[in-house]
Formats: structure tokens, sequence, C-alpha cells
């Protein structure tokens, strides 16, 4: 085994005989060469791994075996196997353009931890590339210097990133086992990370609406006890993490990436709730965004991630909000129509 692998990439599979040809193609004929691939299967029953044996013929290929234990320990397996410098995680229905790896490696500057890149995301049932309202180009104008990990308010997503394989060790940073496994994952990544590069070109083709993926039976969730059951577990899971991961670095992180697991915190409350609390997290926001080395480009990206967790909830599931309207309606978290809801509901 060469010692002077730059990119180890990692790729789950489970049930996707009709698109790990197209994925492997993509890696496998990438411009830059100096590459590992760790197919890990996850107990597939189709004929996915048949078609991976038709390319071992290339030496990079590496395949580990596992009885079916779900995306995250398969993920996980692979990262412990890597010895690339840096960790690319790849879903084995997804493929990413040719010049992907060359193009990226030419942007480490100094051993970034993250190198973020932009992602299209194809339709699985029109066979056609979305639009996306926003791009990472967009979010990333808005991003101050020595703040980018605020680019964590952007999606969810895990397989758009190198990651320093160093850095993913040091910190002991794993998928966990349970659904919505990007999200912590993110948040962990991304606030532990000292370097990030960040670049709005696409490169990444992201699959949905495929009707035998862990996003279509969200979307059949009400149908679906045993998924619902899941889904309730894993927002109690969310929850702890994230005030484990705020306790355990309550002394390291700065008030702003405190701020940001606060929000998130948020957002799975309220779905396990159904309600919730925001008075002393505005508190906190209120006296940050009068903090005059707060830059507006973070203030912005603050106000959108509270924006998200705020305006989309009924207005009777929200406690402590009243005496902060006016702070949120000038800082465009709320609008004035929903504000005037707010004082008709007090009248």
């Amino acid at each position: 085994m060469r010692e002077d692998i730059k990119i180890s990439v990692v790729i789950p599979v489970y049930g996707v005989e009709k698109y790990i040809r197209q994925c492997l193609e993509s890696i496998i004929n990438q411009t830059y060469k100096n590459l590992e691939i760790i197919v890990v299967n996850d107990g597939t029953k189709d004929n996915s791994m048949k078609i991976v044996e038709e390319y071992l013929s290339d030496e990079r290929i590496k395949i580990i075996n596992q009885e079916n234990s779900g995306v995250s320990t398969a993920r996980n397996k692979g990262i412990e196997e890597a010895r690339g410098e840096y960790i690319a995680i790849i879903d084995s229905d997804d493929w990413i353009e040719l010049n992907t790896f060359k193009d990226l490696m030419e942007m480490i500057e100094d051993k970034e931890d993250i190198i973020v890149f932009d992602f299209y995301k194809f339709d699985e049932v029109t066979q056609k590339i979305k639009k996306k309202t926003t791009t990472i180009e967009e979010f990333k104008n808005n991003i101050p210097e020595d703040k980018e990990y605020l680019i964590s308010m952007y999606g969810s997503e895990s397989c758009n990133k190198l990651y320093r394989r160093e850095f993913l060790k040091k910190f002991n940073i794993k998928y966990e086992k349970m659904l919505y496994e990007d999200v912590f994952w993110k948040i962990e990544t991304f606030l532990q990370a000292e370097k990030i590069k960040i670049t709005g070109k696409r490169y990444y083709y992201y699959r949905n609406g495929r009707t035998n993926s862990i996003m279509w039976k969200t979307a059949q969730k009400d149908n679906d006890n045993e998924f619902i059951k899941k889904q309730k577990e894993a927002y109690e899971k969310m929850i702890e993490l994230l005030d484990n991961f705020l306790e355990k670095n309550n002394k390291k992180f700065d008030i702003g990436k405190k701020i940001l697991i606060e929000i998130e915190k948020k957002v799975w409350e309220e779905k396990y709730y159904h309600q919730i609390e925001v008075g002393k997290l505005l508190q906190k926001i209120k006296k940050y965004f009068f903090n005059k080395n707060v830059s507006e480009g973070e203030k912005k990206i603050i106000s959108r991630a509270l924006r998200n967790v705020l305006v989309e909830k009924k207005l009777e599931k929200i406690d402590g909000l009243n005496i902060f309207d006016i702070f949120l309606w000038k800082n465009g978290i709320i609008d004035f129509k929903f504000l005037k809801r707010r004082i008709l509901k007090k009248s």
C-alpha cells in the first residue's frame, strides 16, 4: 500500500445496482490519480457488489464487507481504514465532475481542515438538475474573515467536502448511528475546524427522489409507524448530542459558536416537544448583535438561521418572544406581517 496517498474516497454501498457504475466511473476516471477508493459493502442484497468487482483491476479500489449496519457505520468503517491525507465521502448513488479532486487539491494552501464546494441536485423522477434558491457563493459572500464555520448554516450534506484525516482523528469525529446523521456531523466538524476553505464551484451531483432511499421514506412517514418512532428517537438524541457538545466545549467556543449550537438545538426541540422557549437565547443574541466586533455578515447569517426556526412555526408554540418583537423585526428576522399578527394576538 502506498504511503503517499492524498485522497481516500469512502463509498458506502447498499441497494444501488442502478447507480453504482456511474458513481465509480466518476471517481476512477478523475484527472487526479493519487487516490484510494474504499468501497464499504453494507450487506447489500442486490447486484451492487458484482458491479464493483468488475473494476477490481484498478488497484486503488479496496472492498470492506460488513453486515448491514447502516450508512453511519459504513462511513465510519471507511474513515477508519483510510490512509489518505484527505477524506471524501461519496454516496453510491451520486457522482462528481472528473476534475473535482484536481481542482480541490490545488486549493489547499495550509493544511485546511475542511474544503467546501457546491453541488447540484439531480431529480431522479424528472431526470433534471434542480435549480437551487441559494448557492454557496452567495452564502460565502456574507461570511466575515475567520468566521468560516458559519458555512455550517448552509445545508447539512457531508458529501460536498474534503476532510483532513488528522483533523477527524484529533477530535475523534464519527457519524452517529441515527436518522439525520449528517446534521450533527456538520455541526461537530465545522465548529471544531480551525481552517476552512470555501469555493462556490459545483462539482458534486446529489441524486434525490429515489423511491427506495431514506429520503423517500421520510416522505412516506405518515404511513410508517416504525419510521415515526425512529424519527422521534433521533430528535431526542440530537438534543442530547447538542447539549453534550455545548457543555464539553463551553470554555473553548466563543459566543457566536455557542449561539449557533443553541439555534440548532431549538430546531430539534420544536420537532420533539412541538413547542420552543426562546427568551434566554434571544437575550444572548441581542447582546451579541450590539457587540461592535460582530460584522453585518455574521449578523445576517445568524438572523437567517433564527428566522428559519421562528417564522415557520405557529405563534402559540413559541414562548418568550413578545419582548423581543421589535428587535427581531429591526434585524430582519421577522417581517411586518408577522409582527402585526403578534400585536393583534397580544391585544
